[in-house]
């Protein structure tokens, strides 16, 4: 990222993370593996915005679109007749959720 924006100043660059589902944001991984001592980073969410603070020291970063959708746990699937019915509709039914829009005159594409 920071060859990407080599000619510009970070502080006139604001990177918007946009996605994700409040459910899912939580990793056992991240609290078990990668992160023991660190509570602020077992979010998945947290993880990706301290990454791209680093990419890019001094941008802005905006997560007002962020985790916007609750979404489904695995949870939601135990027991019989759960609301997804199986596995397989798990992963289609967080997907269901998207967004998308460009201002290519100013510089802006989210997908």
């Amino acid at each position: 990222m920071q060859d990407a924006f080599r000619d510009v100043d970070p502080s006139l660059v604001t990177i918007s993370l946009v996605g994700g589902h409040k459910n899912l944001d939580l990793l056992g991984a991240l609290r078990e593996t990668y992160y023991p001592k660190e509570e602020a980073m077992w979010r998945f969410s947290a993880v990706v915005r301290r990454s791209v603070a680093e990419a890019l020291p001094g941008a802005s970063i905006d997560t007002s679109l962020l985790n916007r959708f609750e979404g489904h746990n695995l949870k939601d699937l135990n027991g019989c007749g759960g609301p997804l019915g199986d596995s397989r509709n798990f992963e289609g039914h967080n997907l269901k959720d998207g967004c998308g829009g460009d201002s290519l005159d100013q510089g802006f594409l989210v997908v």
